[in-house]
């Protein structure tokens, strides 16, 4: 976990991510190859005097892709726009995991990604996993909450390099190992 505190902000930052073996035998149980990308996303959470509640998306080149501002005490209301439906979702397992009322002051919340999130780097485990972060819970139980998989990526997304990744809906696990192709030059991996 990378944790920095600017200015009694919070900043948090989870890596991208490739799976080299496939997704569907992870699943099932077989160990898969993954490594973390030197591409990811960070959050920093900025507190507010006022209740409102600010969040700002912003893809790699810069442009703002996704936007929403509510309050403390009207957050968690449902919403017809399905990104930010997502968004409070996750928010709500979030803060119940915590066992806490996390939002219960105003904040901005900035999000920036190193890479195109059309990609599939990981724009939604590194969300994820910067939401754990924040809450302080585990990453893998927010993840089969909202959104299901394997957890390969909420491993890679805290990893400092590659990982040999197991799949268990119990108790996911991984460890560290070697992976020095001729090629990882020519990549964005994080090795």
């Amino acid at each position: 976990m990378k944790v920095s505190q600017i200015e009694h902000s919070l900043q948090f930052y989870a890596n991208g991510k490739f799976l080299i073996t496939g997704e569907y035998v992870v699943l099932d149980g077989v160990r898969g190859l993954a490594v973390p990308l030197n591409l990811g996303q960070r959050i920093q959470i900025t507190p507010r005097t006022d209740q409102a509640i600010i969040w700002k998306s912003f893809n790699a080149d810069g442009g703002i892709w996704f936007h929403w501002q509510t309050t403390v005490n009207s957050w968690s209301e449902s919403s017809s726009d399905s990104v930010t439906q997502k968004l409070i979702d996750i928010l709500k397992h979030a803060q119940e995991l915590a066992g806490s009322n996390i939002l219960d002051k105003g904040c901005e919340i900035t999000m920036h990604l190193g890479f195109d999130r059309q990609f599939g780097m990981g724009s939604s485990s590194t969300l994820i996993s910067l939401i754990a972060q924040w809450f302080q819970v585990d990453p893998y139980t927010l993840q089969f909450q909202s959104f299901g998989g394997s957890g390969y990526d909420i491993a890679c997304a805290t990893s400092n390099g590659p990982i040999v990744y197991r799949y268990h809906p119990e108790q996911p696990s991984y460890k560290s190992i070697d992976f020095d192709p001729d090629f990882k030059d020519d990549l964005f991996l994080s090795t």
